[in-house]
């Protein structure tokens, strides 16, 4: 029998006021702990939304954000987002178009999440600082179905 998805969960907030001026070449402050540990959560993926409000000053071609997801192991302690720490948790990039507007793209589908608690956390590549207000990073979880 093939493999099945249970429903979505409900929009979650990663990251919020974490991305607002973030420069570029800069990576956010961690969001808060999200739990994937408790009864009822255990979800194997992840499927993720960045919104950037719009920027006063058209981003560069080949403009992106990069994907990090920091976990724990031992229910206080999180990896080191410190720098090439930072890389043994990347996810992965999103294109941007090299406009001023305010973007919105599923940045990803099926993120494996970390086995327990983790924290978000994005590296802007869009060529400028991001809107003072408004950006937002969001995500809906979801496993596999018993069949």
């Amino acid at each position: 029998m093939a493999g099945k998805y249970t429903a979505e969960g409900i929009l979650e907030a990663c990251l919020t006021t974490e991305l607002n001026g973030l420069a570029n070449a800069g990576i956010s402050a961690a969001g808060p702990s999200i739990s994937n540990d408790a009864t009822g959560e255990r979800d194997f993926f992840g499927n993720f939304e960045l919104y950037i409000a719009a920027q006063g000053t058209n981003r560069t071609a080949g403009a992106a954000c990069h994907l990090y997801l920091i976990p724990e192991v031992d229910d206080v302690n999180y990896g080191s987002t410190v720098g090439a720490c930072l890389d043994n948790y990347y996810r992965g990039p999103v294109s941007i178009d090299d406009g001023a507007l305010a973007f919105r793209t599923l940045i990803f589908e099926d993120v494996k999440l970390p086995v327990g608690d983790f924290k978000c956390v994005i590296k802007n590549s869009t060529g400028q600082t991001l809107a003072a207000t408004g950006n937002t990073l969001k995500f809906r979880r979801h496993a596999y179905e018993d069949a």
